[in-house]
């Protein structure tokens, strides 16, 4: 017969193999559920993939490459690591690191760099490290300004960041339609799996197939090219190159001009009349340093007491008809306080990401 103290022990003995039945079958479901995921890695040639059959094998879909970092930093295994990843049948996806230096040129180096390779996802700006930063408008101004860029060109745009990063600068400073990928080691950010993707792991490891340690990941469906239908926008911007110069000049100056691919007298009027506005030599002709110039309004930089953008205050002081010497003043100051209270803007003078929105969709 079992006494007290042996029936007491039995019990305690079952609840706590159903305890750990529990966290057990927990645990795997909630990993399981992680897994239905697109399992990924991303790679800059420190990292040491040794094979990627294996790696393949072991069930990462994605590979994520470094291209380039700064306007003049091209990552050495570019070029053997894409023949690599295409050839072993992963989908693949580019990132650049983003420096202090001019972000329109970082966009345009990025791009030049990636050329016409095959690309499965978003184009990634990786930002971090709060303490190399300068400020906050300086990163919201320099993430805003490359984003802005490659949007400009018909791309879609993916941001790299840590959870804290994003809510202490970004968040809610970029444009909306960026997708997000965020890194937390330890925590699951509250952001996914509904909106961002997840770098979870810096020492993540696959036997055989990685020497080392690597960045691992699970990517949303919305971070690849095939998830979302192509902007209509940006399928108008493909082609007759006379024709996006003509729909940004209707957009930045309000041009009016019949989009038609021609260039004729009103379209070489509105390019000196832009030409002009930006300080440039009033010839007609549609050079690199128009193409420069349209680029910079495109990204949309940051301008106002004291992050005053010359060229940007420029075109923002036409488009109010106000004389336009790129000094942004008092007078400037005053204008755009007033354009932004009445279109319901935040009314403090600086021309940000919202206020560029509303002022390149609207006609004065």
């Amino acid at each position: 017969m079992i006494n007290g103290d042996e029936l007491m022990k039995i019990k305690n003995r079952i609840l706590s193999l159903l305890v750990v039945g529990i966290f057990i079958s927990t645990t795997f479901l909630m990993y399981k559920n992680v897994q239905a995921q697109n399992w990924a890695i991303d790679v800059y040639s420190g990292d040491d993939i040794c094979s990627y059959s294996n790696l393949h094998n072991a069930g990462v879909t994605t590979i994520v490459q470094k291209v380039s970092e700064g306007c003049d930093f091209r990552d050495s295994l570019l070029d053997y690591r894409y023949n690599q990843i295409i050839s072993n049948g992963f989908k693949i996806g580019y990132y650049h690191f983003l420096r202090k230096s001019n972000p329109i040129l970082q966009a345009q180096f990025f791009l030049n760099q990636i050329g016409n390779r095959h690309n499965d996802m978003v184009l990634w700006l990786d930002v971090e490290n709060e303490s190399y930063w300068t400020s906050k408008f300086q990163v919201v101004s320099y993430v805003n300004q490359f984003l802005n860029y490659l949007k400009s060109q018909g791309k879609r745009v993916g941001l790299y960041t840590s959870t804290s990063f994003f809510s202490d600068y970004l968040a809610g400073n970029i444009p909306s339609d960026t997708i997000l990928w965020l890194a937390s080691y330890g925590r699951v950010p509250h952001l996914y799996p509904n909106i961002a993707s997840w770098q979870y792991t810096e020492t993540g490891n696959i036997a055989g197939a990685i020497n080392g340690n690597v960045d691992m990941d699970y990517f949303l469906d919305n971070a690849y090219l095939n998830d979302t239908p192509q902007d209509i926008s940006i399928q108008q911007q493909e082609g007759n190159p006379v024709r996006i110069i003509q729909e940004q000049l209707n957009t930045v100056m309000s041009a009016e001009l019949t989009v038609d691919g021609i260039q004729g007298k009103m379209t070489t009027a509105k390019i000196k009349e832009f030409e002009v506005a930006c300080g440039l030599n009033a010839d007609g002709i549609w050079g690199c340093k128009c193409a420069n110039a349209m680029a910079t309004i495109y990204s949309k930089p940051i301008c106002g007491r004291p992050y005053v953008n010359r060229l940007a205050t420029r075109i923002i002081q036409f488009r109010m008809g106000i004389k336009f010497d790129g000094i942004f003043g008092r007078q400037t100051e005053a204008y755009v306080k007033n354009y932004q209270a009445r279109h319901g803007l935040n009314h403090d003078g600086i021309v940000g990401n919202a206020t560029w929105s509303s002022l390149l969709n609207r006609n004065y």
